[in-house]
């Protein structure tokens, strides 16, 4: 709806109009019914450029709507140095004899959090001081609760809640693996969050965070909605530490050089100008 309102507003004062489309609206939206899709299909054939926030969405707009695939350019989010942690902190003596697995994301189905479950039932006898951290709250925490007892995890999983952003990094700087196999990621920006504190992440192939990670260079890809592929590539990377800290390193870099705000602006100001 803003960028309907968007090409309105340009229409009437006879402006040109850039928009930035982050996922619903190509992800969902344009699968409601025709009207959203003519109405969206419209707002970018009438813009001047339209960003997209990752080559998933600029691939789904190009293959589903009726556009001129030329308007229609990535440009990824980013992260802040500023959040890059520099302190040591005090979750580190905490968490000292863990093998550290972390979430951060709103517990909804798609997130792909009863996977992470599985895999670690899978892995706990190999790894017995593994322990998953679950930052973020939802619709489904009442039922993944019933499946820790029910897979008898009760001292391998801890729910954190809703952090604020500083103590989010903070555990992202402190974990050993950043694992959130969702399978309906436009970007996912938790993802280069981690990968900016030298953390191995796993993600799910076909998603967003394909154009940021390489699998087994800048982390790791796993199968969509399947557990046997997350559990492989957790153990793997617990059973290699050394090319878990590579592939962490590399991402890190990766992040840096790339991934920030600064170059985010850099582009956007760019198309802004042209």
């Amino acid at each position: 709806p803003d960028g309907y309102a968007g090409m309105k507003i340009a229409q009437r004062y006879k402006k040109p109009l850039v928009i930035t489309i982050h996922g619903q609206d190509i992800q969902q939206s344009i699968f409601k019914n025709n009207k959203c899709k003519e109405n969206i299909e419209k707002v970018i054939n009438f813009s001047k450029k339209t960003i997209t926030v990752s080559n998933k969405l600029k691939n789904i707009s190009e293959k589903q709507l009726k556009i001129n695939s030329n308007k229609i350019i990535s440009i990824s989010n980013g992260i802040s140095l500023n959040d890059i942690f520099i302190n040591k902190s005090k979750l580190l003596q905490e968490y000292k004899e863990k093998i550290v697995v972390l979430s951060v994301s709103n517990l909804i189905y798609t997130k792909g959090i009863d996977l992470n479950l599985r895999a670690i039932a899978c892995l706990k006898k190999k790894y017995s001081n593994i322990i998953y951290l679950i930052i973020g709250e939802g619709e489904r925490r009442k039922n993944l609760g019933k499946l820790i007892k029910d897979l008898g995890l009760q001292d391998n999983i801890k729910f954190l809640g809703e952090l604020s952003h500083h103590k989010v990094i903070e555990y992202m700087a402190i974990c050993d693996i950043f694992s959130l196999p969702s399978w309906n990621e436009a970007f996912g920006i938790v993802y280069i969050e981690a990968m900016s504190q030298g953390k191995t992440e796993i993600g799910c192939r076909g998603q967003g965070i394909e154009d940021f990670v390489e699998h087994g260079k800048t982390g790791m890809l796993v199968k969509p909605r399947d557990v046997e592929s997350l559990v492989k590539a957790l153990d793997f990377l617990l059973s290699h530490p050394n090319k878990d800290r590579a592939i962490g390193e590399e991402a890190r870099k990766l992040v840096i050089e790339n991934y920030t705000w600064d170059k985010n602006a850099e582009k956007t100001i760019k198309i802004y100008q042209e």
